[in-house]
């Protein structure tokens, strides 16, 4: 088992990240808006509760700005930042005497909490968590604006431009002897999970210049015996998951393990896409082919304040089936490599947001319904649509999971491009228009006993 440390060199990479993005810190251009929200004056404070904005303002260089962050927060730079409990329901009366105007949380944030900070006029902030380039780069740019306007803005830009140039330098060097190697990563202790393609996960790891082994939207887990069939060359694991394989029979003969190819690296670290998305990948090339590592690392310090990203390389990915046998799929552009449901990271915010209510009497033919909790009235359906977010929205993907037709990781309430792909095979599979559109037909179909699972 190897856990890697920050180097260094990883410290001089990071703080050449920071120089190319510049370190101006004027009051920038205001008024901006993000979502609903109009910011008049760069914040003074901000409490943030979600790990990855933190981490996102780590890479872009706010970090002065930061007066609390959760529990949860893992960069190293806020170990000795005042802590305001848990991201879901953190410690409003601390956050309020810190003087923050602003809390950049997650989309998991309670509502009690939304409530408690908007009634002491400080503006909540929900980001969705975004899997490709583009999603990534609206969290940048929606951060950076929020904290200096059109200055912080453009500081971001370049900061997140910077940080796929710098993975793909480590991508263009790692894959020079190891494209033709298998790797994979799996977390849980049972049933075991893989990556799949429309995640950040399968987005970070397309940087390893390897053949990243993945699962399928309905098939994201793994058996032992699927593991030894596959036989990895590298084994990247989160925590607790290395202890229940590594005396499995089955895997004793795997690469992995006897050429001592494998790392633990926890999800919660993997899925940040700041500062410690460089760390990863570096990481994980090293277990490998440290040679690589090297010379990227003297790339970057050579090329000093250059951000222009090449995002016209491809790596193979092999991707497993429905009935758990593999086919080789090559993702285009390692950078944007998988199609975002969820998650256009665009900042929702919640200071001045609406809830749809009902003004029409219920149907009663969605005979499912209540189960969901939800009434689908004309009004109710009217909201449904694509790019829009609400709880009739999240109703039609938890069914639309419990009957196999997406993942429950994409239950989000938010419409988008994922959830049409369902809705049209569920259509298919039931014998209705194949177009993609949410209407009383789709709902009567998917909310009745006699609905078709997915097969």
């Amino acid at each position: 088992m190897r856990i890697f440390k920050i180097t260094i060199c990883t410290l001089l990479i990071f703080s050449l990240l920071f120089s190319t993005v510049g370190c101006t810190d004027s009051d920038g251009d205001y008024p901006v808006t993000i979502g609903n929200t109009t910011f008049d004056e760069s914040p003074e404070k901000v409490a943030v509760v979600s790990p990855n904005v933190a981490d996102i303002i780590d890479c872009i260089g706010y970090n002065t700005k930061v007066a609390l962050v959760s529990d949860q927060v893992l960069t190293e730079s806020y170990k000795n930042t005042e802590k305001c409990g848990n991201n879901i329901d953190p410690d409003v009366d601390k956050i309020i005497k810190s003087g923050a105007t602003v809390v950049m949380a997650d989309d998991n944030v309670s509502d009690g909490t939304i409530k408690k900070l908007e009634e002491s006029d400080i503006k909540v902030v929900q980001f969705h968590y975004g899997n490709t380039k583009e999603d990534v780069k609206t969290t940048y740019t929606s951060v950076g604006s929020i904290l200096n306007g059109k200055e912080g803005k453009k500081k971001a830009e370049n900061a997140c431009n910077t940080l796929f140039n710098y993975l793909d330098t480590y991508y263009q060097e790692a894959k020079k002897k190891n494209s033709q190697k298998f790797l994979m990563y799996v977390s849980g202790t049972g049933p075991l999970a893989t990556v799949i393609e429309e995640s950040w996960y399968n987005t970070i790891l397309g940087y390893s210049g390897t053949k990243v082994i993945r699962g399928s939207l309905n098939n994201p887990t793994v058996s032992v015996g699927e593991i030894a069939e596959w036989n990895p060359d590298f084994l990247i694991y989160d925590k607790n998951t290395y202890n229940s394989l590594k005396n499995r029979s089955a895997l004793k003969k795997c690469k992995f393990l006897a050429k001592g190819g494998n790392l633990r690296l926890d999800k919660d670290y993997l899925k940040l896409q700041g500062t410690t998305a460089v760390e990863n990948i570096r990481k994980i090339i090293s277990l490998y082919d440290k040679d690589a590592v090297e010379k990227a690392d003297q790339i970057i310090k050579n090329r000093g304040t250059e951000t222009t990203v090449n995002t016209t390389t491809s790596t193979t990915a092999v991707k497993t089936s429905a009935t758990g046998k593999t086919t080789s799929t090559v993702a285009t552009s390692v950078a944007d490599n998988s199609k975002s449901e969820k998650t256009s990271s665009t900042a929702q915010s919640t200071t001045t947001a609406t809830k749809a209510t009902s003004t029409t009497t219920p149907q009663t033919k969605y005979e499912l319904q209540s189960k969901y909790n939800v009434s689908f009235t004309e009004s109710a359906i009217d909201s449904m649509k694509k790019d829009k977010e609400n709880k009739y929205i999240k109703a039609m993907q938890q069914r639309l999971s419990h009957l196999g037709y997406i993942d429950e990781h994409y239950i989000t309430g938010y419409l988008g491009d994922l959830t049409i792909a369902a809705i049209k095979k569920f259509q298919k599979a039931n014998e209705l228009d194949e177009d993609g559109k949410v209407n009383s037909k789709l709902l009567e179909k998917l909310f009745s006993k006699d609905a078709k699972k997915y097969s």
